[in-house]
């Protein structure tokens, strides 16, 4: 599982990186990345993808800013303000995860009614991104990733995927 946590790592921070450098092709470029704590280990990964793209948009006179929230308590509530805090410094795009849907629609559909390029990454899947009227969505859609692996894993006879065999065995074993 650590192996997929840190393959998942390196994605989100290409991604973050590719999606960064992309748009701040564009002379003067203002790209507002929302995501989470930048102490968080998961999310400090994806912060040094955005702050990366940075650097490649400071060549072109552009920026990349990271909002993130203090803490998770109050996490839907706190992340639509994040949104709407960018949307507010006249954006040339805003990415964010839509980690729950009911506090953070709204403001996420606000952006595309304002005709900011909006991508939706990390949570929520295609059919956030559809709903809320983004661009696309990045990331692993999770319901069809545990299925494939669930059917991997079946295949190799395996009877629980949470261990790993020993070396030179068998799932099924």
């Amino acid at each position: 599982m650590n192996r997929i946590r840190q393959i998942l790592k390196v994605t989100m921070t290409a991604t973050m990186m590719a999606l960064g450098a992309t748009v701040a092709m564009a002379d003067g470029s203002k790209i507002f990345v929302i995501g989470g704590k930048a102490d968080d280990p998961f999310w400090s990964k994806v912060k040094k993808g955005a702050d990366d793209a940075g650097l490649v948009a400071q060549a072109t006179g552009g920026s990349v800013t990271w909002l993130g929230p203090q803490n998770y308590d109050n996490l839907g509530p706190d992340a639509a303000k994040l949104i709407r805090t960018a949307l507010s410094q006249n954006p040339s795009a805003i990415v964010g995860p839509d980690w729950v849907p009911e506090a953070m629609d709204d403001a996420f559909k606000e952006v595309a009614a304002a005709h900011v390029p909006l991508i939706v990454y990390n949570s929520g899947g295609i059919e956030a991104a559809n709903r809320v009227g983004a661009m696309n969505f990045i990331g692993a859609e999770n319901y069809e990733s545990g299925l494939a692996g669930g059917e991997y894993f079946a295949a190799q006879g395996a009877k629980n995927a949470k261990v790993k065999p020993p070396r030179g065995r068998n799932w099924a074993a």
